[in-house]
């Protein structure tokens, strides 16, 4: 088996990097390459997507209905066929460390677009994750979301909504979760 792989740098790091000697042998793990292959032979992967797919699906509908009564006149969406986000780009541009700074008071956090584009864009998008948020939790999510977002202009007054965070708990400081749009706590 042969591999190979590239690196492209701009010129001023290309200075600093060095090549890889080519008789640097490469190893794959051969035990988890095993489980794998074994896994994926059965049909448990299949179960499990036909368990998956349906909890999924209706995350993902009730995120899409919460965006559509909160968001339907501010913003515009991709509908997933895959994966675990949802894709929002707001009509008007807004400064997007200013929104996420008001989104963090309201309790919700996103990803925001601009960490995951290349170039600069004269749009506000976010990325909402539903894969861990419990449908009827969309609704306030998007809510919170939604008083984040100004309207007409930036000195707009903002609604408050101390104390309620949303977010899974796991790995991150008060409940929060970096590009998540999860689950309401109660109050």
């Amino acid at each position: 088996m042969t591999r190979s792989s590239s690196v492209s740098t701009a010129t001023e790091t290309s200075s600093r990097s060095e090549p890889l000697p080519r008789s640097r042998p490469v190893s794959v793990a051969a035990l988890p390459q095993h489980l794998a292959a074994r896994y994926l032979q059965g049909d448990r992967h299949e179960r499990l997507l036909a368990r998956a797919r349906p909890v999924y699906r209706r995350r993902r509908d009730a995120l899409l209905r919460a965006l559509d009564r909160n968001l339907g006149r501010d913003a515009s969406w991709t509908i997933p066929a895959g994966g675990h986000h949802v894709w929002v780009t707001l009509h008007e541009p807004v400064d997007e460390r200013a929104l996420y700074a008001e989104a963090c008071r309201t309790g919700v956090t996103f990803l925001p677009g601009g960490a995951l584009q290349a170039e600069k864009s004269s749009r506000t998008s976010l990325r909402l994750s539903f894969s861990l948020v419990a449908p009827e939790a969309h609704d306030e999510a998007v809510r919170r979301l939604a008083v984040a977002v100004p309207r007409g202009t930036p000195a707009r007054a903002f609604e408050r909504h101390g104390g309620v965070v949303l977010g899974s708990s796991r790995g991150r400081k008060a409940g929060r979760i970096w590009c998540a749009l999860p689950q309401v706590q109660p109050r």
